[in-house]
């Protein structure tokens, strides 16, 4: 049977299996191909109409399968499990770009499905076939033709397999989504569900469902940095590449929104990197016209507002926090951007000045980039640091990445222009490298010791080894050292960067401690010196004395000198002491406008923790006593801001009342902005301050502050009570824990007003009944009420009648 037979038998069961029971059929017709396959690579070239046709259909009913509804998600990792291998066969041999790109997407849709298999079987063969199938594919990014192609003499080829750099993208991305953790408060998405029916399923398997101390996926820190190598490889192709290849461009913002919505923690890299994303430095390629240029354009600028609108709609870019920045400016562009294209759109689109769209490279630009693809390409295909065949743990791989995108970004920038690195830091960074991976088995670090074995610097530093790293970074230049620096931090874990912090500050520590003691010692020393010589010449003053009397004289003067020069060499080390307090002098007070204006700035930031979407996980230990308990024994952001407000200005800062009535004045205008979601603040507030008076005392003994601030918070809330807010206001008034007679004086407004008398009557009569005390002073506001206004005769009378008349 000839294979074009073959093929079409393949098609027909495909079509048959389809619409009869599918999740048992499918599978058995990828297997039949499968098989016919491997036998085609065996008997024919990869080359060959039958090798390429049978890889397409069997990458094609592979992906299918993968998005089928109903096949079972928990059969989708077997099945991808048994044919990993014919799919990397598939990669490696075929340079079919179509047959490529199929692949490709297909291994991106298992990927996530043996992760989570590996995760729960530990199948370490498994692990090691998805490493390296994943590097292989990652490596096809960094070339700049697809299969390795080293003939890329010319950038008109960065135009060429778009759509097996598309399928890339899409890999690389769900390696990002897949090796970073998962916020734990993220929903679901329902457009998951709409392009995918196991969507749901396949975005939660991240990094953080796989077991710390899992015996086959151990480097968990690895694969979280290789997660930020990659992502940096997307961002740095929008920014480095100097062609408008708008599909790239556009594929890869598409893939960066969906990333950032699946993963918000990368939302800041992505915007910045975005930021840095020039559209209009993206040079014309030679075989594309001015029309095609400009129209790529502008679908690359639809694109980029699109993201900025998707990311503001869904809630991904916040005007609040540290994103207000990146918010103001992306949204600014894309105002810009949609004001170019009703503009276009009204002109027409072939209506423009071809000069003014136009944008060739320069010849000179064009030679340097040339110049240093050639040179990557010389070390990358002859055996380099980065090889197809490199059998390297997961480590090295991310380690390398990192590499080949630092020296990538520190030669071209946004605007196309290139900067070629000299032979010296070429060197430099090489040894750098070769010293960096091979360190890279090595989970933890190596010297941990708080003692340095010298006061160098290297010794300070150091980590990874017990004296000096032998790398001297001087001769770098500095953009190129503040690169390795900033990629370095960024990458390194919170729990190992503070690690290794501490192991650095205890060694300074250490280091300044002997240094002071051995100064203090030779101080010491050289005043015991001096003054076991003074008593040794009186000494031998009074022998002289005694046994000579006519050099008593001399000796005298003698001794007298010395004990002066003495003298004066103790006062000249004390005035030197003294003059560098003087020098330093003391500092200068801070005025009381400075002390308002910098009190208004920490004010404003501790109100700005309620907007954080950042929650720290802070839970203090519960104490046996309730009375010992400290006041914030769970951090929440939307409650422990005001908890902090009110502690300082009842109890912090009673020192500068200005201070503390600034805090006052803050807490109430944020309770008259929204105050039926604030009565609680208001009841916490007041009872912080009667507690601070009676209880404590503290403060101005002549100021009330309970009184004072509790008659302001009703003088300024009455007014806007209502009928509907009769339990807030009996809520309120209630649990005030100190009511006057200026109190109820507040509230005669209520009583008087026809429309909102029956809320202050029925909030008195709730006081009277549960709040003994206070009955006096309510009867005394009653009669007021009664004398001021007779039509409300009918509403009072009735209440002093069954409260106040005592039975006979």
């Amino acid at each position: 049977m000839d294979s074009k037979t073959q093929l079409e038998q393949l098609k027909e069961a495909k079509l048959l299996a389809m619409n009869n029971h599918p999740e048992q059929m499918l599978p058995k017709v990828l297997e039949t191909t499968d098989t016919l396959l491997i036998n085609a690579f065996n008997n024919s070239s990869a080359e060959s109409t039958e090798c390429i046709d049978l890889a397409r259909f069997f990458s094609q009913l592979f992906s299918d399968i993968l998005n089928h509804k109903q096949i079972s998600t928990s059969e989708l990792p077997f099945i991808a499990a048994k044919h990993i291998d014919t799919l990397s066969i598939i990669c490696h041999k075929s340079s079919d770009p179509i047959t490529l790109k199929i692949a490709i997407l297909t291994f991106s849709g298992i990927y996530p499905l043996l992760v989570d298999l590996v995760a729960k079987t530990s199948n370490e063969k498994l692990w090691d076939k998805l490493q390296k199938f994943k590097k292989f594919i990652t490596t096809k990014w960094k070339s700049y033709t697809v299969n390795g192609d080293s003939s890329n003499d010319d950038l008109i080829n960065d135009a060429k397999h778009i759509g097996c750099k598309l399928a890339i993208v899409k890999f690389i991305s769900q390696c990002i989504i897949v090796q970073t953790n998962r916020p734990q408060d993220l929903a679901p998405s329902s457009s998951n569900q709409n392009n995918n029916p196991h969507g749901n399923y396949l975005y939660t398997i991240n990094l953080s469902s796989i077991p710390d101390n899992h015996p086959v996926i151990s480097n968990k820190s690895g694969l979280e940095a290789e997660s930020k190598v990659l992502l940096g490889l997307l961002i740095n192709y929008l920014i480095d590449e100097p062609m408008m290849i708008s599909s790239v461009f556009i594929g890869i913002i598409n893939c960066l929104a969906f990333i950032m919505k699946e993963r918000p923690q990368t939302m800041t890299r992505i915007l910045t990197g975005l930021l840095k994303f020039n559209v209009d430095a993206k040079y014309q390629l030679d075989n594309t016209s001015t029309i095609n240029y400009k129209l790529a354009k502008r679908y690359v600028e639809r694109c980029y507002k699109n993201f900025v609108q998707f990311g503001t709609k869904n809630d991904l870019i916040k005007n609040n926090g540290s994103s207000a920045p990146l918010y103001n400016k992306l949204t600014k562009i894309s105002q810009t951007l949609h004001i170019i294209g009703e503009e276009s759109k009204s002109k027409g689109i072939l209506n423009f000045d071809q000069n003014q769209v136009e944008n060739k490279i320069k010849d000179q630009d064009r030679e340097k980039i040339i110049s240093y693809r050639s040179k990557v390409k010389q070390k990358y295909f002859n055996g380099g640091s980065i090889n197809e065949n490199n059998t390297s743990s997961n480590s090295n791989s991310s380690s390398s990445s990192g590499s080949s995108g630092s020296a990538n970004s520190n030669i071209t920038n946004s605007t196309g222009s290139v900067t070629p690195i000299d032979s010296n830091t070429h060197a430099l960074l090489t040894n750098l490298q070769q010293y960096t991976m091979s360190k890279t088995n090595i989970t933890n670090f190596f010297n941990t010791s708080p003692v340095a074995v010298n006061n160098s610097y290297g010794s300070v530093f150091s980590l990874m080894n017990n004296g000096d790293s032998q790398q001297d970074l001087s001769q770098l230049p500095q953009d190129t050292l503040a690169k390795l620096a900033t990629e370095a931090i960024f990458r390194a874990s919170t729990t190992n960067l503070i690690s290794g912090l501490s192991v650095v500050a205890s060694r300074y520590t250490d280091l300044m401690a002997k240094a002071s003691n051995n100064s203090t010692g030779v101080n010491d020393n050289k005043r015991k010196i001096e003054n076991d010589e003074m008593t040794d010449e009186q000494d031998n003053k009074r022998v002289k004395k005694e046994n000579n009397t006519d050099n008593t004289i001399k000796t005298e003067n003698f001794a007298t000198e010395d004990n002066k020069l003495d003298a004066d060499e103790l006062d000249e080390d004390v005035n030197d002491d003294f003059d560098v307090i003087k020098f330093l002098g003391k500092p200068q007070p801070i005025s009381e406008d400075r002390k308002l204006e910098m009190a208004k700035r920490i004010i404003k930031k501790i109100m700005s923790i309620k907007d954080n979407t950042f929650s720290p996980q802070l839970t203090l230990s519960k104490l046996e006593s309730p009375l010992e308990q400290v006041k914030l024994l769970d951090w929440k952001n939307n409650e422990s801001w005001y908890h902090i407000l009110i502690r300082l200005a009842t109890r912090g800062t009673t020192i500068s009342p200005e201070i503390s009535d600034l805090i006052r004045s803050e807490l109430l205008s944020y309770i008259l902005a929204d105050f039926q979601n604030s009565i609680s603040i208001v009841i916490e507030w007041l009872n912080e301050e009667w507690y601070s008076t009676y209880i404590l005392k503290l403060g101005d003994p002549e100021v009330n502050n309970y009184t004072k601030w509790s008659l302001k918070v009703l003088e300024d809330l009455i007014p806007f009570m209502e009928n509907q807010h009769r339990r807030l206001f009996i809520r309120l008034m209630s649990e005030l824990p100190r009511l006057e007679q200026a109190h109820f004086d507040k509230a005669k407004p209520i009583l008087l007003d026809p429309g909102r008398s029956a809320l202050g009557f029925q909030t008195l009569k709730f006081l009277i009944m549960f709040r003994a005390p206070v009955r006096d002073s309510i009867k005394n506001l009653l009669e007021q009420v009664m004398q001021e206004d007779s039509s409300l005769q009918d509403q009072v009378q009735p209440i002093l009648d069954k409260y106040y008349t005592t039975s006979t």
